[in-house]
């Protein structure tokens, strides 16, 4: 006996098809999202002793505590205090540098560059091929260096005693690499391409940080032996840091585990994290859409038994027992659900890297051997939850009754079960179309919202070595001189990411008060260039000294502090008097996920300079880009000319917002697609088992479009219920979303209404074949051969 009757394949053709391909989507959609978030949640997970390892914290009580929350950042001088106390096994501070270059001759490379003390290889399992990692971790002159990063300079990894030159902001000369480890796993927080001696780095980099309690700039990792004392250690570095150093004083520590790292948007430390409100809203979407294509099963096969009623009587009473009808229904939906899951597989397998690429997730590659168990165990769950109520249902059916009644009948309770089930998929498909227009709103305020700054025609170059920063006023200079070039500035930052937060003790009249700004250092061409509102005061003049030591300040300083008429305040800082000179609107210095906290902008002359901003006014950059190349290649031949634009580069800041309004559109799409069919599949039931109670209505005057109000009826009343039963499920999930932006829109009655207008517009259209067939009804045939 055939799995599956090739008859049957032919007759109930469309049911198949619709069954499988709702199923295929449904659970191609879930491999993805599930891949997705099982990614995500494996970071750091795979180090050795994994729940031993920690990561410091601090915070404050301040409400603008460093980025509104912890901070990873800790001032380097606190190793010294703190790697002795008890129950710390391994410590290590690292310099995190995502965008450095390394140079072989004419190869120039973007690496991530980590200077690191020697307890890091420990810490992170660095697993090393060649040379010796410690020494270089106590060497200021040599390197170690990736695999991949070693077969991309070099063609191999036999590289030991080859010299490399290492870039960043600043130079930091010539190194020899004594060591090659393998390359760090991708479900890793930090995964350094280059290795070098935090002492020695840092030295060159910036020395006064090594003695410096104030510059907080350094990451620290550590691994206790006992994991249930982290509160009690983090307790005792508080306690050693305020001793030495009264600003820490004002500060408290705390152990992050570090499998906690990856997902806690909460704390501030320039790594990327997926919001885990995104990953929930996705899997839970992922279940629901693929619980909509099971009931879309349940709901077709039931209909169905309208048609196959006979041929299941008939086998009864050719002595089929009901045990063999029903393994006959399990296995043709055993077969269904097969196909589904081989074609999803298949479908994840050809369209992951282009997921990848399209919505900027960092998917691995899908492997159908390493998903198998839980695929394996998904479909064999599905498929006796789904089936097995059908099978049962098809198989009890009398067939004495069957024939009588020429069909049979799916009586009351059959009916309200398929009513429920269409109900739910209505929710469902309501639900995430909500779900799109809110999303798509909040993503649209994020990239419209006024940001505080211009953002439009504006090119920004990053200044790399020391020489190149020395020029930078010299540099601006040729600039200005192009052709469509408005008007050129320098500064530390770009204003959309001002990422130095800077801890101080500012004396005034005897007193004393610790103040904490994010700092942007910017020439006197800031303001042509950006155009920040200045609401009192002025901003730097042009060529004056006196600037040096003067700051101004953001609405959001002048409220914390208290100061009403900040204009003209004096303060001593370390032995040097700073005033401020003037008071700036608020501005979106990092993205809308924080709220605007205390910021002072000091002028480029302390020696801040990091970016250049240039304003350009014309439309031909074809003339203008080559134009910065010559200019950058006469000042910097080592570096390649590399650009970016600022509307672009704010855009990307909520490139993960774009990819998840993306994400929950495709989950409508095919929750749409899913309900359409569902939809088309009860209406063709409908339609035929009230066939002839419409001839009649058409015989004694009803109109079609009474009859297709008819048809419409139930489906109206179950869209409504649906629409109201959507609106708290959604609310509830994208409340938790909209929460990890400081800033956004509010859940109002219009994103449901447009849902449901859309949504009625879609199932009108649907089922308009139907509407169409019942419009072409004969009603004397029907009643004459009925």
């Amino acid at each position: 006996m055939t799995l599956i009757n090739t008859q049957l394949l032919r007759k109930y053709s469309n049911h198949y098809f619709v069954s499988i391909t709702g199923l295929a989507l449904a659970v191609w959609l879930f491999i993805i999202i599930f891949s997705y978030v099982r990614f995500e949640s494996s970071y750091d997970t795979y180090h050795k002793r994994s729940d031993q390892l920690f990561r410091l914290l601090a915070g404050s009580e301040s409400q603008y505590n460093f980025m509104q929350g912890a901070v990873a950042w800790q001032p380097a001088p606190l190793f010294q205090h703190i790697e002795s106390l008890s129950g710390i096994n391994n410590i290590s501070r690292m310099h995190h540098l995502r965008n450095a270059r390394v140079a072989v001759g004419d190869k120039v490379l973007t690496v991530t560059s980590i200077a690191a003390d020697p307890s890091l290889e420990e810490i992170l399992n660095i697993s090393e091929l060649q040379g010796s990692l410690p020494q270089v971790l106590n060497n200021a002159k040599l390197v170690a260096i990736s695999e991949s990063k070693a077969q991309a300079l070099f063609g191999t990894i036999d590289v030991l005693g080859r010299g490399i030159s290492l870039r960043s902001y600043k130079n930091h000369g010539e190194f020899i690499i004594q060591s090659v480890f393998a390359d760090i796993p991708k479900n890793s927080s930090y995964r350094p391409d280059i290795l070098v001696q935090f002492d020695g780095f840092i030295t060159d980099y910036q020395a006064g940080d090594l003695n410096n309690w104030y510059n907080n700039n350094y990451h620290y990792l550590l691994r206790i032996d006992q994991p249930q004392e982290a509160e009690i250690i983090a307790q005792q570095i508080t306690e050693t840091a305020s001793k030495n150093t009264k600003a820490s004083a004002q500060r408290f520590y705390q152990l992050q585990p570090f499998t906690d790292v990856h997902l806690n948007r909460n704390v501030r430390d320039s790594l990327s994290h997926p919001p885990e409100a995104i990953l929930s809203i996705l899997i839970v979407a992922a279940i629901f859409v693929l619980l909509m294509s099971c009931v879309n099963y349940v709901n077709n096969t039931i209909a169905q038994s309208f048609y196959r009623s006979k041929e299941i009587g008939v086998r009864k009473i050719l002595g089929a027992s009901r045990l063999t009808v029903l393994w006959q229904f399990i296995k043709e939906s055993g077969l269904i659900f097969g196909l589904s899951f081989l074609l999803a597989a298949l479908l994840a397998h050809v369209t992951m890297p282009y997921l990848n690429l399209f919505f900027a997730i960092g998917i691995p590659e899908f492997s159908l051997l390493e998903f198998a168990p839980e695929l394996l165990g998904l479909a064999t769950i599905t498929i006796l939850v789904t089936s097995l109520y059908p099978a049962l249902l098809l198989s009890a059916l009398n067939p004495l009754s069957i024939i009588k009644k020429s069909g049979g009948s799916s009586g009351n309770e059959r009916k309200f079960l398929r009513s429920a089930l269409t109900g739910f998929q209505f929710v469902i498909a309501f639900g995430l179309l909500a779900s799109v227009l809110i999303v798509g709103n909040q993503v649209n305020y994020l990239l419209t919202a006024e940001s505080g700054y211009n953002t439009s025609q504006i090119i920004n170059l990053d200044l790399r070595g020391k020489e190149m920063r020395d020029r930078a006023s010299a540099f601006k200079n040729e600039l200005a001189t192009l052709p469509g070039v408005q008007e050129v500035s320098i500064t530390s930052h770009l204003p959309h990411k001002v990422q130095t937060q800077q801890g101080r003790i500012w004396k005034s009249g005897g007193e004393e008060e610790t103040v904490s700004f994010f700092t942007l250092f910017a020439d006197e061409s800031f303001m042509e260039v950006y155009g920040v509102k200045i609401l009192e005061g002025r901003f730097f003049q042009p060529g004056t000294n006196f600037d040096r030591n003067s700051y101004l300040i953001n609405e959001a300083a002048a409220r914390e502090y208290g100061w009403d008429d900040p204009v003209g305040m004096e303060f001593v800082e370390n032995q040097d008097t700073v005033r401020i000179i003037g008071l700036v609107k608020d501005f979106h210095y990092k993205s809308m996920h924080n709220t605007i906290a205390p910021m002072r902008i000091g002028h480029t002359s302390k020696g801040w300079v990091n970016k250049v901003s240039i304003k350009y006014n014309t439309s031909s950059l074809e003339e203008l880009l080559p134009a910065l190349s010559t200019k950058w290649t006469q000042f910097n031949p080592v570096d390649p000319f590399e650009y970016s634009f600022l509307d672009e580069d704010y855009a990307n800041m909520y490139s993960t917002e774009q990819a998840f309004g993306a994400l929950i559109s495709l989950f409508s799409i095919i929750a749409m697609i899913i309900a359409v069919t569902g939809l088309y599949g009860m209406l063709s039931l409908d339609l035929n088992r009230q066939i002839r109670e419409m001839a009649i209505r058409n015989i004694h005057g009803a109109s079609y479009i009474s009859l297709s109000k008819l048809l419409m009826r139930k489906y109206l009343l179950l869209f409504v219920v649906s629409g109201f039963a959507s609106v708290p499920l959604s609310i509830y999930f994208l409340q938790d979303w909209l929460a990890i932006f400081a800033y956004h829109i509010s859940i109002g009655p219009m994103h449901f209404v447009f849902a449901a207008i859309i949504l009625a517009a879609i199932l009108i259209a649907s089922a308009t074949k139907k509407f169409v067939q019942l419009y072409r009804l004969n009603a004397i045939e029907i009643l004459r051969y009925d």
